[in-house]
């Protein structure tokens, strides 16, 4: 999942919320003067965000809970309370301080519907739309001090909607007029959401960038040569927020992380942008090139690779801005409509993808939505081997952590938007289809979503909506926007070069496919009907059948879910628990009604009157809950497993996919899913895993073939079918095994018919086991397993099977990190001796589990040692190897399948209510609801996650298994039954509860009941235990008799007290001489017992307790080390120093080990023990030491965590001492006490006067310990055992007497002149005498061995030594070389990194501390010179490391030579930082001159003095002040001019001082607090460096602004921290070392020297100017070149137009010469002649031309006529101005024409146009051309209005005059020419070829359509329709009546005149 920003703050928690009716203030005094007060107070409640209103109540137990039974009755629908009632106020604080040049924006990333924000009294809108984020910059808002006060106004949908009484799809649709989730009015599987999920539904965060921000970066890979070669193309949104020009580098990492935890980085690029001041701009990486990449394959395909990409963003000068972060798939996914099938086929990286998926709703109905939930959701999908999710488009558009997720397990994911069938246009009643009321919010929604979304590699395809198509304008934005890349259009792979195609990374997506609708393109029958289907139960054979469905690919198909009989008792109350009644039908059908509550709870039944029968009812009427619960698991086991099976069965040949509806419920629904909402699986779900495998075998139930299919891109080869039959007697009818097959790949194979119904004499109900393996290795690919009933039958003879006892054996390995416990089971069917021979028992799977060999053959090592072990047979415990392995076996004496296992894991209480729901979910199982045949093994892999506080318990229990097998806390072991068979016992323990058939084993260990020893021995120190004799024979009934030593008539009480006896006898705590005989005779007593009570040997060690732990049968002394908390040769208190003859060092482990046993009784090991500082020492009898030993071994080998068996040893060892601290020792008779004896040797010998001897020799008495005297003795003195007998009959052990005896008292004892003590003497002395024989014999054995070692040093020998002395020294060489190498290549690392190098001293304790009595605390390892561990109060040790650590030994000297040593440390000196001349940090630094060392000193002298010191209650000499010394080194460059300026800083920081323990006031308290203020500054700025945060926060105090130039990067820094090694400092010290260990994590980067010349500073300022302003003056002379062109254009054009213009003014003379000539010479003729009048000729030629002839044929393309149009249009040209005064004189002589546009308005003929029909041809007089066919032109014409005013219109007046047209030039023609220049095509043209130009000294062609294109617009709706011919012009010879004029004649002569 994508991270953004370079800082982010998740506001998910503290929030307070309430009702906006119960809320009087305003917004800007909840965030200003009256915020809420921390935590609910009434009004306020605590809220949940993300989540909704209804979530946040449900929390607060105000509404019931809308998910448990009929609750949501209970609750008020928003339809009835108003939107107000759900308009809510939600509130919360943050702590944020505005810094710098930092941006602070509020996100958030969905709230429904809108939302008012108010941030310290200001406010901010949040539009509407649900999926849409919002980010809030509110930088300038935030307060000073850090402290925020938010609130937020959330307001519901606009259109929540009613529910009708009758529900519905989506309630009224009233939902869908807004952009939201329309899931919320109800549906057929959901009720509805009464405040239709109004609230802050998703994340709300701060993010905190610099100046630039990174936005929505999209990636995209590309492929070529067959996925050999890819490219990654980038491309991200920059805003610079600055105002100012931002200097960006930009740079992308790509790294993938390998094996082992590695990072590898594949890339790394950095750009340079400069972004303009307050803009934004997208940028485009150059293509990264991947050469066979790591690519990411769905789920069962491959593996998920994925790469890390990073993208930060540098401003220069301002450090890291940004920073964006996400995972990247390389994959490409292509899709089209297979013509096979018709569905739409997918492809992942060029391989088919056969689509096994589910549809998905959402995680749950009130949105309460967390990474936690998304995790669980799909991997539980990945573990059903599904390969795709259907976002539903009703609910949501799903979240980045659900992508990430599906990212990670490899899940495909079809996003919907958010259109629905039933809502958008297709409901009943039929619903609005335009969707929502504002389209573009539901597409600002969309592309938001698709920009959030879209670089997630397991998005596949976008969908326009559900059973529906989006509105058509909303369809065409989304095809347009989600077009694709070209190189995603086809699924071959491009030819395009790269650079000739822009980047896909620009497209808003490119890379996915939109399909408009779900039962479109491919989809369903591909047109949009409802082909989609169907949602009942079906016949399980009914999937297989041809004419089940006929399309393609499926998008809904689905059936019942009913949940387990827990998670109704969790759901509902009582009422709920009843099951459905089955009601008989006629027809023979049954009809199931359910409760009420059921139905609420949608409800399907399982049964299809007239259909399908009733399916549960087939293994009979279920009884109660239970009972129907459970048959309701076999029935969706196989409903769905058909369901799979039977499309898989047609595997690209009818189908390419289908999708289950549906995978789950958002709530507690009792329908179409494969886990409740509770996260427990049905049965359902593992029949879908088994169906959906990559390779699996399988049984066609509609024509009985075994199947083989093959959906991945592999030839399966050299494999078997193994098929074999059970019927309920456990006998295997049916046995075939199908070798040497071969599949291919992609495709379903029928093998071979299973003929096993069409035998002889079939059972009515068997069952059917089909395995798929490797013929190789027998390694197993598919298992299936069936239970069948021949055809027209059912499952009724199950029902009896129940009561059958079949025996298990359990295996189980646990391994338990933090909460999380990972088990792996190992189950086994022992009814039946597996055969080698014939079926493959062991189900090794090739695709996973732990190894069953192995795990078997483990088991039975362990079972060999539990036979032979000597503690075994004498206590009843579990198998526990260091491996982890635990055994435990279910008794049962018939033989058959193991039917329908389920694995569930328990919380461990002590009592069960009715109802109380003690499952722990979720649980990931690898396979449940499995079945064994007999002989048959299963491992099953457990992983869960346990809450704090909760002890586990695992349960197995089945179809026959009607009690349960029980396991608490794995990895513990046993305790004894005390009480019922249910009996739980709390804390840390496992028990096995195997009550199958009366016979109970039950054990369990717990830190109040430790009842038995867990581990075997794997070695004894005290006692050897053998190994049981073959040769031993059974005991006979007499034998047992005579072995306990009682008689045949002897009662029970008197045989168990015998039994007593016997174990005491020969009981190793007893039977301390560990003889012989003892381990045969304890196996010998039990197996006597055992006969003679008839009892088994673990009820016996049950029954009789015998547990060494509690009530020891001997007294404790030996001894036990714990090596757990042990800390060895660093115990200030050596136990080996003290009793070295007891105890030695580990050469593994270092600490204290029991080198020998027996000690108790002395002094030495007492005060070893007594002393130990850490209690790790204890007193044991010999069998606890045994066990304890053990324990301690199986801790210290293993590598994993062993915190709970440390937790074990640490319980037994209290218990020990408990129990031996309780043992009262016998009483003796004699009074005195042998302890210590204080004798002379010579005593020993014959002496005629021994006391007086003795006597004299008292100054040379030592001290002489009888034990070690006796264990001195060589075992031949067997006497010397009698002497210890009597020594202790004399000895006394009161407690009344004092056990501290001086010497004296010890002398006295044995004088002489006592007489009890003088046979004491005498026996010593014979004693003597043997010790002195001993002695000889050892000065003989000694004088041999010297004899031989004069002999041994060969010239061979010292050759061979000298030779190793030799090397020796080459290899210390060298290992001072390398180290040497490495010191300096390691001070180059970390001088490219820039860390601050950090040393560390440990001051010596000084004499007060040792007077005290203080010890050190510091720790250092000899080996490491830059280690230390400091041993806390509760002996645990903290390490922390250093460049260098000097030890309290080391001088001053020899840290000041390490120092000149380091070459990077002698840097430090010279160049720190360089600064500009004369810039200080600091104002009024002052700055003293020194030249030479002595000035030098002399100032750091000066400082020193200048340091405050003052006394208070905690140190005598505390600091007042820091001393800071700043040394500052100029150098000038004198032959270039170069200056450089560095500075080294001294500090000597002032220690931080608790004011409640220095007790100063005054001044002295400020001081005080001010220093803690300044060491608290400094601590922000080295966190604020450690994190790499863009802000530090160096002028926070005066102490961080001076040291900024030191921390700030581009210098080199040192720091010396000095602690103390006093325990009483011991605070501090951690406090110093944790500072120091901060400031050593900061990475500043490698120093740079800044040197700049300063003329060379001003050289560049001239250069940069010149630069900028050649850049202006190239553009200015660029927009003149520019001008200058299109200048000469324009006169260019009116150049022509004026000569066109021209032309055509003298042919129009001419033209009307010609004409005036014809009129003269017509009217004269008509005078004279009688010849009609002018106007009777044109009425009758008007006759004439009724008849025209055809038009000439014209070669060339004429122009197409305009439209005409009934409105003027508009004008090219500006509006003129009209003179008033002009158009009136105009008017006023125009009257004729003002009268006609009277008439025409009047008679409202103004827009009517009228038609003129013109014939002309060629004159003679002015062509010498042949005279060409007369030409017909059409004019329709519109009266312009009376006042219309136009360019070339402007008034009446100047268009005629006296009424009619004036020829005059008009002046202003040349402005206007070149608005009617004709075509370029037609300029060119010879006049004769030409048409008529239209001026406006034209009245017959005013307003005519100009010929040039995009020239000219008329100015009055004026169109002609002229057909190009070559012709003439000449004037019109037909006029129509309406428009008569006179003759012109008599104007021209006026006009001539």
């Amino acid at each position: 999942m994508e991270e953004i920003g370079n800082t982010i703050i998740k506001l998910d928690s503290g929030w307070l919320a309430a009702g906006s009716t119960e809320i009087q203030l305003s917004g800007t005094q909840l965030t200003t003067t009256h915020s809420p007060s921390p935590g609910p107070t009434n009004p306020w409640m605590e809220a949940v965000v993300p989540g909704t209103v209804l979530a946040t109540l449900v929390k607060n137990k105000l509404v019931p809970d809308p998910f448990y039974g009929l609750g949501n009755e209970a609750i008020i629908d928003i339809a009835d309370s108003g939107r107000e009632h759900y308009t809510y106020w939600f509130f919360t604080t943050f702590h944020c301080k505005p810094s710098g040049t930092h941006h602070v924006d509020l996100n958030f990333r969905g709230i429904n519907y809108s939302a008012d924000v108010y941030l310290n009294g200001h406010q901010r809108l949040l539009p509407k739309g649900m999926f849409r984020r919002h980010t809030l910059d509110i930088t300038d808002i935030l307060h000073p001090d850090g402290h925020n006060l938010l609130a937020v106004l959330v307001h519901p949908p606009d259109h929540p909607g009613t529910i009708p009484p009758e529900g519905g799809q989506g309630g009224d649709h009233e939902i869908g007029k807004d952009v939201t989730t329309q899931y919320v009015e109800g549906w057929d599987w959901m009720t509805p959401i009464r405040d239709r999920n109004t609230g802050i539904w998703d994340e709300v965060s701060i993010s905190i960038t610099g100046t630039v921000k990174i936005i929505d970066p999209h990636l995209v890979s590309t492929f070529f040569d067959d996925y050999n070669r890819a490219y990654l193309y980038t491309s991200v949104e920059l805003e610079n927020r600055s105002a100012w020009v931002a200097e960006c580098s930009l740079t992308i990492q790509v790294a993938t992380e390998l094996e082992g935890g590695f990072c590898l980085v594949e890339h790394l690029q950095t750009q340079h942008v400069s972004i303009p001041p307050k803009a934004r701009i997208q940028y485009t990486f150059p293509e990264l090139f991947f050469y066979k990449p790591n690519l990411w394959w769905p789920n069962g395909m491959g593996k998920q690779s994925l790469y890390k990409v990073t993208i930060t963003v540098d401003v220069k000068g301002h450090g890291e801005s940004d920073m964006w972060n996400s995972l990247f798939g390389f994959r490409k996914i292509d899709s089209h409509i297979d013509k096979a099938t018709g569905g739409r086929l997918f492809k992942v990286n060029g391989k088919p993808l056969f689509i096994r998926g589910g549809n998905w709703i959402l995680s749950d109905g009130l949105l309460r939505l967390s990474r936690k939930r998304y995790k669980t959701d799909i991997k539980f999908h990945a573990d059903m081997n599904f390969n795709m999710i259907r976002c539903w488009g009703g609910g949501l558009a799903e979240r980045p952590e659900f992508y990430h997720y599906c990212d990670i397990y490899g899940l495909l994911v079809w996003q919907e938007f958010w259109i629905t069938g039933d809502v958008d246009g297709r409901g009943d009643p039929v619903s609005n289809p335009n969707g929502p009321l504002d389209h573009d919010l539901f597409m600002l929604c969309a592309r938001d979503t698709v920009k959030l979304l879209r670089n997630h590699p397991s998005l596949a395809l976008w969908v326009g909506g559900n059973e529906q198509v989006p509105p058509e304008d909303i369809n065409a934005a989304l095809k347009n926007d989600l077009r694709l890349h070209p190189n995603f259009l086809n699924n071959t792979e491009t030819n395009n070069s790269l650079k000739d195609l822009t980047p896909p990374s620009t497209y808003l997506d490119g890379t996915r496919i939109y399909i408009q609708g779900s039962m479109w393109d491919g989809f369903a029958n591909g047109e949009g009907d409802f082909t989609d289907g169907p949602y009942e139960i079906q016949n399980p054979e009914n999937f297989f059948k041809d004419n089940f469905y006929e399309y393609g690919f499926n998008p809904e198909v689905g059936s019942v879910g009913m949940p387990v009989a827990a998670t109704i008792r969790a759901t509902m109350p009582q009422e709920g628990w009843k099951i459905p009644l089955f009601r008989k039908l006629p027809n023979g059908y049954i009809e199931e009604v359910p409760n009420p509550i059921w139905e609420y709870h949608k409800y399907i039944p399982y049964t299809k009157p007239g259909l399908v029968h009733d399916q549960i009812a087939l293994y009979g009427i279920p009884k109660d809950l239970d009972d129907f619960c459970l048959k309701a698991q076999l029935v969706n086991y196989i409903q769905y497993r058909a369901l799979l099976e039977g499309w898989s069965s047609h595997m690209w040949t009818k189908f390419t996919g289908v999708l289950i509806w549906k995978t789950q419920n958002p709530w507690t629904g009792l329908r179409g899913q494969f886990y409740d909402h509770l996260l427990d699986q049905t049965a359902g779900f593992y029949g879908c895993r088994c169906a959906a495998e990559p390779t699996h075998v399988q049984l066609n139930l509609a024509t009985y073939f075994i199947e083989v299919v093959n959906s991945t891109s592999e030839v399966l080869s050299d494999v078997a079918i193994e098929a074999s039959v059970w019927d309920l007697d456990g006998t295997c009818p049916y046995y075939e095994v199908y070798e040497n097959l071969s599949i291919p790949a992609n495709k379903s194979v029928p093998i071979i018919e299973m003929k096993y119904p069409k035998s002889k004499n079939p059972k009515p109900v068997y069952f059917l086991l089909l395995k798929l393996y490797h013929m190789s290795d027998d390694r197993i690919i598919s298992r299936n397993f069936y239970w069948l009933h021949l055809s027209g039958g059912d499952y009724n003879l199950l029902e009896p099977y129940k009561k059958k006892k079949i025996p298990l054996k359990i295996t189980s390995r646990v391994s338990i990190n933090g909460p999380t416990y990972e088990m792996e089971m190992h189950v086994e069917n022992t009814s039946k001796k597996p055969s080698s021979k014939s079926l493959t028992y062991e189900n090794n799977f090739a695709n996973g589990g732990f190894d069953v060999a192995s795990t078997g053959l483990v088991c039975e090592e362990s079972r060999k040692k539990h036979e032979a072990g000597l503690l075994q047979r004498i206590y009843r415990c579990v198998l526990k190897e260091s491996d982890g392995l635990q055994v435990t076996e279910v008794n049962g004496d018939d033989v058959g399948v193991a039917f329908f296992l389920q694995f569930s894991v328990h919380t461990a209480t002590s009592g069960y209510k009715e109802g109380e729901d003690t499952r722990i979910l979720p649980v990931h199982y690898s396979d449940n609801y499995f079945s064994l045949v007999p002989g048959e093994s299963m491992p099953v892999k457990i992983s869960f996650e346990v809450p704090p506080g909760v002890t586990p318990r695992v349960t197995l229990k089945g179809w026959n298994y009607h009690t349960l097998i029980r396991w608490i806390d794995p990895v513990r072991w046993i305790d004894p039954v005390r009480d019922l068979p249910g009996h739980i016992l709390a804390e840390r323990r496992l028990t096995f509860l195997t009550n199958l058939n009366g016979n109970f084993n039950f054990g369990a260990n717990s830190r109040t009941a430790l009842c038995y020893p867990p581990p075997l021995l794997k070695k004894s120190r005290a006692f050897n235990c053998r190994s049981r004799h073959d040769a031993d024979a059974p005991l006979s009934n007499s034998s047992a008799y005579r072995l306990l030593g009682v008689e045949p008539s002897c009662s029970a009480t008197e045989l168990k007290a015998a039994f007593r006896a016997k174990v005491k006898q020969f009981h190793p705590d007893v039977n301390r001489s560990g003889g012989g005989d003892s381990d045969l005779m304890i196996r010998r007593v039990i197996e006597a017992y055992q006969i003679l009570t008839d009892c088994s040997r673990s009820e016996i060690i049950e029954r009789e307790c015998l547990d060494p732990f509690d009530n020891p049968e001997s007294e404790a002394f030996d001894v036990f080390v714990n090596e757990v908390i042990c800390v060895g040769k660093g115990c200030p208190y050596s136990c080996v120093e003290r009793a070295p003859n007891a105890f030695m060092f580990s050469s593994s482990t270092g600490t204290a080990r029991a080198s020998s046993q027996g000690h108790g009784e002395d002094y030495q090991v007492q005060q070893a023990v007594g002393q130990c500082p850490r209690s790790c020492i204890h007193y044991v009898t010999p069998s606890q030491r045994v066990i304890l030993e053990e324990l301690l071994d199986s801790i210290m080998d293993v590598p994993y965590d062993t915190s709970a068996e440390a937790d074990l040893l640490y319980s037994l060892i209290v218990k020990a001492r408990f129990e031996n601290n309780r043992y009262q020792k016998p009483k003796k008779q004699a009074k005195s006490s042998n302890k210590h004896l204080y004798i002379d040797r010579l005593a020993a010998l014959p002496q005629p006067n021994p006391p007086k001897r003795v006597n004299d020799q008292i100054v040379d008495i030592q001290p002489i310990n009888c034990d070690s005297i006796i264990a001195s003795l060589s075992p031949p003195h067997s006497g010397i055992f009698v002497v210890a007998a009597e020594l202790e009959e004399e000895s006394t052990n009161s407690m009344d007497e004092d056990n501290d005896n001086d010497v004296s008292s010890g002398t006295n004892e044995i004088s002489p002149a006592h007489g009890p003590t003088l046979p004491i003497l005498q026996k010593i002395v014979s004693l003597s005498s043997q010790i002195e024989t001993l002695k000889k014999e050892h000065l003989n054995l000694a004088t041999e061995a010297k004899n031989i070692t004069g002999s041994f040093p060969s010239p061979e020998v010292e050759d061979a030594l000298r030779r190793l002395g030799n090397e020796h020294e080459k290899l210390k060489k060298k290992y001072v070389d390398e180290s040497s190498e490495r010191k300096r290549l390691y001070n180059e690392v970390i001088e490219l990194k820039g860390n601050i190098r950090v040393f560390c001293r440990c001051r010596p304790l000084n004499e007060s501390e040792i007077t005290n009595g203080s010890n050190s605390v510091v720790e250092f390892d000899s080996s490491q010179d830059n280690e230390l561990h400091i041993v806390s109060g509760d002996s645990s040790k903290k390490q922390y490391k250093f460049d260098h650590v000097f030890k309290p030994e080391d001088s001053q000297g020899k840290i000041l030579d390490y120092i000149e040593f380091d070459p990077l440390l002698f840097i430090v000196v010279l160049e720190i930082k360089q600064a500009a001349e004369g810039n200080l940090e600091v104002p009024g630094l002052i700055e003293a001159r020194a030249y030479g060392t002595e000035e030098v000193w002399e100032l750091l002298k000066s400082g020193n003095k200048a340091r405050s010191v003052g006394s208070t209650s905690a140190n005598e000499l505390s600091s007042r002040s820091h001393c800071l010394l700043r040394v500052t080194i100029k150098g000038e460059n004198l032959i270039n001019g170069q200056k450089t300026k560095s500075h080294l800083w001294l500090v000597d920081l002032a220690g931080s001082e608790r004011v409640g323990k220095i007790e100063v006031e005054g001044e002295r308290l400020k001081e005080s607090q001010f220093i803690n203020k300044s060491l608290s500054a400094l601590g922000d700025v080295i966190a604020a460096l450690a994190s790499k945060t863009s802000h530090i926060p160096f002028r926070n105090s005066k102490l961080t602004h001076m040291l900024q130039s030191s921390l700030g990067g581009d210098c080199k820094t040192l720091m010396f921290v000095q602690i103390s090694p006093s325990s009483s400092d011991l605070g501090e010290t951690i406090c110093s070392l944790n500072f120091a260990s901060r400031v050593r994590g900061i990475e500043s980067g490698p120093a740079r020297k800044q040197v700049d010349h300063s003329e060379l500073f001003k050289y560049k300022q001239m250069v940069e100017k010149l630069k900028h302003d050649e850049k202006e003056s190239k553009k200015l002379q660029d927009n003149v070149q520019s001008l200058q062109l299109r200048l000469a254009a324009r006169e260019q054009v009116c150049r022509s137009l004026q000569e066109k213009v021209r032309d055509l003014e003298n042919q129009l003379n001419e033209e009307r010469k010609t004409r005036l000539k014809q009129e003269t010479r017509a009217h004269f003729t008509a005078q004279t002649s009688g010849i009609p009048s002018f106007k009777q000729s044109m009425e009758n030629n008007n006759n004439k031309t009724d008849r025209k002839p055809p038009l000439a044929p014209f070669t060339r393309p004429r122009m197409p006529l305009r439209k005409i149009t009934n409105l003027p249009p508009p004008s090219p040209l500006p509006p003129r101005k009209f003179n008033a005064n002009k158009s009136k004189s105009s008017m006023t002589d125009e009257r004729e024409n003002n009268s006609r546009v009277m008439i025409a308005a009047k008679t409202k003929e103004l827009m009517m146009p009228r038609r003129i029909s013109m014939a002309v041809k060629p004159s003679s007089a002015t062509t010498t051309q042949s005279i060409q066919p007369r030409r017909r032109v059409s004019i329709a014409t519109y009266r312009p209005e009376s006042g219309l005013t136009t360019p070339l219109r402007s008034s009446a007046s100047s268009q005629f005059k006296n009424g009619r047209q004036s020829f005059i030039k008009d002046p202003r023609k040349a402005r206007y020419s070149k608005l009617f220049s004709p075509l370029p095509e037609f300029s060119n043209r010879p006049s004769d070829h030409s048409s008529p130009m239209v001026t406006r000294r034209s009245s017959k062609f005013m307003g005519s359509p100009p010929t040039l294109a995009k020239s000219w617009k008329p100015k009055h709706p004026t169109v002609v329709a002229l057909e190009r011919k070559s012709f003439v012009w000449s004037p019109m010879k037909i006029r129509s009546q309406q428009n008569f004029r006179r003759s012109m004649l008599a104007r021209t002569s006026s006009v001539d005149n």
